[in-house]
């Protein structure tokens, strides 16, 4: 590879590095108060979300790329759009400000170690400590998003209310005095967006859909909880957040670079075994083993029940056949405590056999002729799945289906050894004027098969895994008329395969 295609792939790196290290996941699942100007985007998520209503005036420009997005903040500071957030956040009305809507869902806010916490301060009633900390938690979680259709596209953009604790600490000094309070300036920043492709998905799962979307470019946005207990594995975000068994969760650490700023870094994927209302219980499935004394966070990725395996094949010995093959799998719900799932498993297969010997096959001038014999195979079954040391997974399966076996080549004249004549296997086309149906027809056959077998997924870089098996296979011929195609080979064998797996 020469250099200039090597420099625009390294900088490609560094910038997804990058990116990747930006993001910053806090234990506590704060509620995002979203000023937006489609309201019904988040009707399904009170548990996450704190609509403060529709917004005024149209920021919407275009499919919104990078520069519109920064054109429209600029925009929305300058509007004082995101003096409008705090006004909405401190119920401004004819009679000033008021704190009693933000008391109210600061205390529907608290985790069970903040009022722990609290309740260590004698100097005040617990409640109050808490909503006045938490109040501030909520008035700096604030957003604004975008929203547009086009075609079967649903684009968003997300923007940052800049309220940090200088503007409520103005705020808070101008509370009796409305004309200082309103020279405070609330700034808009450009944060992400994204597309959704409404592919005539039903509302629930396009929100679901945008929803992730969301919150794995915004990290306030992503459903996530701390790790309190390592044994056994648990995670405070459950079912009422949406959280469903079998369900994808990366587990993230906090770390700081050079400058002091706070990043997260993934150090391993879980999957969830056991949901309740507001827990989890986890297993992991790739990485480290996290810990509740480095305040890990859990960050729920959704279902994410698919795999995908491309792997070559071998059945060695005289007779050798190789190819390939690809195999879906779906996980059922059922992921227990002990890392045991099952798997609806479907593969295409595709083998070719080594080239039949010299003066078995001619044509009709005399010459010789070599075919291959070719198989392609659709199956569909269960596997099981057992997973050990947060590594790998162990795979037994069963497979039936229907097997298609051909010769590479048709219009070929042979000396049938099992009738003691000759013989011409004429091309389909040929085979309703065939005057002798003994000496003519197709160049293959179809077959009802079996594999029963297992494969090992060892994790490479989760979600890419390697994967290595084997498994036996057995042929059940439907009509033994036209056998001439693959008498020479032996089709009932073990095979072995090799590839990578894709958990999608």
């Amino acid at each position: 590879m020469k250099i200039k295609h090597i420099l625009p792939l390294l900088m490609l790196l560094l910038t997804v590095g990058a990116y990747a290290q930006s993001k910053a996941y806090d234990s506590k699942n704060i509620k995002v108060g979203v000023l937006t100007n489609e309201i019904n985007y988040f009707s399904y998520t009170s548990g996450i979300i704190r609509v403060l209503g529709s917004m005024t005036g149209d920021y919407v420009i275009g499919n919104m790329n990078e520069v519109q997005c920064a054109t429209a903040a600029n925009r929305m500071t300058n509007d004082g759009i995101g003096k409008e957030v705090l006004d909405r956040l401190l119920q401004r009305d004819g009679n000033g400000l008021h704190m009693d809507r933000l008391y109210e869902e600061a205390l529907q806010n608290t985790t069970e170690e903040e009022v722990k916490e609290a309740e260590l301060d004698m100097s005040a009633e617990t409640k109050d400590v808490l909503k006045k900390e938490i109040s501030r938690q909520l008035m700096k979680n604030n957003y604004i998003v975008l929203f547009q259709r086009s075609g079967k596209r649903l684009y968003w953009s997300a923007y940052k209310v800049e309220i940090d604790d200088k503007i409520i600490d103005q705020a808070f000094n101008t509370w009796r005095e409305p004309e200082r309070y309103d020279q405070i300036q609330v700034p808009v920043t450009f944060v992400a967006r994204g597309t959704v492709k409404d592919k005539s998905l039903s509302e629930a799962t396009l929100l679901e859909k945008l929803h992730f979307d969301m919150g794995k470019k915004v990290s306030p946005f992503a459903l996530r909880g701390p790790v309190y207990s390592r044994h056994p594995f648990f995670t405070r975000i459950g079912s009422d957040l949406g959280v469903r068994r079998g369900g994808l969760f990366y587990v993230y650490r906090s770390h700081q670079d050079e400058n002091g700023n706070l990043f997260s870094k993934k150090i391993c994927t879980a999957r969830a075994t056991e949901v309740f209302d507001d827990n989890t219980r986890l297993y992991t499935v790739s990485g480290k083993f996290a810990s509740k004394k480095l305040g890990d966070v859990a960050v729920y990725k959704g279902a994410h029940r698919w795999a995908f395996s491309l792997m070559g094949q071998a059945s060695l010995g005289g007779d050798p056949r190789m190819g390939v093959r690809l195999m879906w799998e779906h996980r059922s719900m059922k992921f227990t405590k002990s890392g045991f799932v099952g798997y609806w498993i479907s593969s295409l297969d595709f083998n070719t056999f080594k080239k039949d010997p010299k003066g078995v096959w001619w044509n009709e001038k005399g010459d010789d002729r070599q075919p291959m014999l070719m198989s392609v195979g659709l199956n569909t079954g269960y596997g099981f799945g057992f997973n050990f040391f947060g590594r790998i997974e162990l795979m037994p399966y069963f497979m039936i289906g229907c097997q298609y076996s051909a010769l590479s080549n048709w219009d070929m004249y042979y000396y049938d050894e099992k009738k003691n004549e000759y013989g011409h296997l004429k091309p389909p086309h040929e085979k309703e004027n065939s005057v002798d149906d003994e000496l003519s027809g197709y160049a293959g056959n179809f077959f009802l098969t079996g594999h029963a077998g297992a494969k090992l997924n060892i994790n490479l870089w989760y979600p890419l895994q390697l994967t290595v098996g084997a498994d036996y296979n057995y042929c059940y011929n439907f009509d033994t008329k036209y056998d001439i195609t693959y008498r020479r080979h032996e089709l009932n064998r073990v095979n072995f395969y090799a590839g990578l797996r894709f958990n999608l």
